[in-house]
C-alpha cells in the first residue's frame, strides 16, 4: 500500500476474494454451494475475505477502514499494546 493510497483502494487491487453474501441465500442449491466453497477457499489461502451484498452502510465501513489506517500509521510502542488478548485473539503481531 503506497502513502497516499487507502486500505480500501490497496483491497480493490488485491487478490484477496470477494463474495457475495447474496449468493449464500440463494434459492438456487449450486450458487449457494458454489459461496460456500469460495468461503472456505478464501479463509484457508488468505484467512480472509472480502463480502459484498450485505446491508452494512459504506459510511461506516469507510469509518472502520480509516480506523485500521490510523492504527497501522501509528507508532510501534502504540501498536504493541495491541500485541496479545485473552481468548485466543492474537491481535497486533508487528
Amino acid at each position: 500500500m503506497g502513502e497516499s493510497e487507502s486500505v480500501q483502494e490497496a483491497l480493490e487491487k488485491s487478490s484477496v476474494p470477494r463474495l457475495d453474501l447474496r449468493d449464500a441465500r440463494s434459492a438456487d442449491r449450486a450458487v449457494r454451494v458454489e459461496f460456500q466453497q469460495g468461503l472456505r477457499a478464501a479463509l484457508s489461502e488468505f484467512g480472509f475475505v472480502r463480502i459484498t451484498g450485505h446491508e452494512i452502510d459504506e459510511k461506516l465501513i469507510g469509518r472502520v477502514y480509516r480506523g485500521f489506517e490510523t492504527f497501522f500509521l501509528s507508532d510501534e510502542a502504540s501498536k504493541t499494546l495491541c500485541n496479545s488478548a485473552a481468548g485466543g485473539q492474537r491481535g497486533f503481531t508487528g
